[in-house]
């Protein structure tokens, strides 16, 4: 049994395995970009969401909850007007986005945790001279709720 997720071990690994990203942050850091473009970029940003469903089972007194983990990580580069050069941001970003994959999806981020598969990918719409892209893994893992005798 494992839990809770360690998002934070995702930022340490993007950090490492993904050196073009300048910044890599957490969802209090997005939340600034999202008021101010950031000024270092490329920037990734790692948003963490879990959900459990019912628990099941009561043998000997213990039940067992599985809990997906959804990890986003928002990456944002600069989009300069008329930049259009090797296919501009959108290139950057491409190549950004592969890197990110390498880097996470089948990693099993500690023992007890299903490894990090790829669910959706989308550009999003910002203001600012940003492209932004929006990327979600997801895991899984069981969680043991010993139930009172």
């Amino acid at each position: 049994m494992a839990g809770p997720f360690p998002f934070a071990d995702v930022i340490l690994r993007l950090r490492n395995a993904v050196p073009a990203l300048r910044f890599v942050g957490n969802a209090a850091d997005l939340e600034a970009a999202l008021e101010q473009p950031p000024a270092t970029m490329p920037a990734a940003y790692v948003v963490g969401v879990e959900s459990g469903k019912e628990p099941k089972g009561a043998s000997g007194g213990v039940q067992i909850q599985e809990i997906r983990a959804f990890v986003t990580v928002v990456v944002m580069v600069r989009n300069f007007a008329g930049n259009t050069q090797d296919g501009g941001a959108r290139q950057e970003m491409d190549a950004l986005v592969a890197s990110i994959d390498g880097s996470l999806k089948n990693w099993k981020v500690a023992i007890g945790f299903v490894p990090l598969w790829m669910s959706t990918g989308r550009d999003e719409k910002l203001k600012g001279g940003v492209l932004a892209h929006q990327r979600v893994y997801v895991s899984s893992y069981g969680s043991r709720i010993n139930l009172p005798a």
